[in-house]
């Protein structure tokens, strides 16, 4: 019996797979330049925006920063892709910025020096 390498990224081949259909793949290009293009649009309004509708704006993309590396930690934990230390330390990551966003007391407007 032959000895059989098996990969550690098993998603690898399911891409490979994947990208012999060049429909597929012009459709993925589309999806990744709308989401580009919708967060830029979003940022570039921000600046217009008052003092309490951009701290509302910050409290919600901190949070959603800070659940997307939870999510990526967690994940990378229990696919043991990756060194330990560095799951963790997303896990850690996501935590203190759900945490700032939360308890976060910051003024851009106030003159910190």
């Amino acid at each position: 019996m032959p000895l059989m390498i098996v990969p550690k990224f098993h998603f690898i081949q399911h891409l490979i797979a994947l990208s012999a259909d060049p429909l597929l793949g012009l459709t993925i290009v589309l999806v990744v330049f709308g989401i580009v293009g919708l967060i830029h649009f979003v940022f570039k309004k921000i600046p217009k925006l008052s003092p309490k509708q951009r701290k509302k704006f910050e409290r919600i993309y901190f949070s959603f920063l800070g659940f997307i590396f939870i999510v990526m930690g967690i994940s990378m934990e229990a696919e043991k892709t990756s060194l330990n230390i560095v799951s963790k330390l997303e896990i850690c990551l996501g935590v203190i910025y759900i945490m700032y966003s939360i308890f976060s007391k910051f003024d851009p407007n106030k003159n910190q020096y």
